[in-house]
């Protein structure tokens, strides 16, 4: 009986070690990296070139259009169409050629974002079911300036979002083990 006990009250002082751990110190980010060792997702290819092949159909279709139609309106709107879609290829582009998402103790980094996303700026993580998609929602203690690539409006928000869809493997374990990270529940 006292040796469970002493076994069970070590268990509960390793984790409550853990949850306090602070990543910018050295011993504590080697505790949590050892309960909490790095993970990397790729993104699957095969969304990438579907979404890049779709534009790039309606963009030559427009640039079809500009070609054969006579009317000098209709040239002009298909014009700017096909410059929209140019530039929609150009943020797909950068923003989901060959990424990962990189998941550690301190927070998380997809490579089509222009910074990581730490833990210690998120106040909450929500996960919403879409089909067989879940997006993460990570509501941030302050207003911070947007962290993916190529973003039009460039206006501070207090929220990130991130579709685990693209990623290899199944998006529900991906979501369980991001919220075991942020909350640091080790799987003892």
């Amino acid at each position: 009986m006292t040796k469970q006990t002493e076994e069970a009250i070590e268990k509960m002082r390793s984790i409550s070690e853990v949850a306090g751990a602070d990543y910018k110190t050295e011993s504590g980010r080697q505790l949590l990296d050892q309960h909490f060792p790095e993970k990397r997702w790729q993104a699957k290819s095969s969304s990438f070139w579907v979404m890049i092949s779709l534009l790039g159909f309606f963009g030559l279709g427009c640039l079809a259009a500009v070609i054969f139609i006579n009317d000098l309106s209709a040239r002009i709107i298909f014009t700017i169409m096909a410059v929209l879609l140019g530039l929609g290829i150009t943020v797909v582009f950068k923003r989901h050629h060959k990424t990962q998402l990189i998941l550690n103790a301190g927070g998380l980094y997809y490579t089509g974002w222009t910074r990581p996303l730490r833990f210690e700026e998120v106040q909450s993580i929500s996960a919403q079911r879409i089909y067989s998609n879940i997006v993460l929602t990570f509501h941030l203690k302050a207003k911070q300036p947007p962290i993916r690539k190529s973003t039009l409006f460039r206006l501070p928000s207090k929220k990130a979002t991130l579709s685990l869809s693209g990623l290899e493997g199944k998006p529900l374990p991906t979501a369980q083990t991001i919220c075991n990270y942020f909350t640091r529940q080790t799987e003892q």
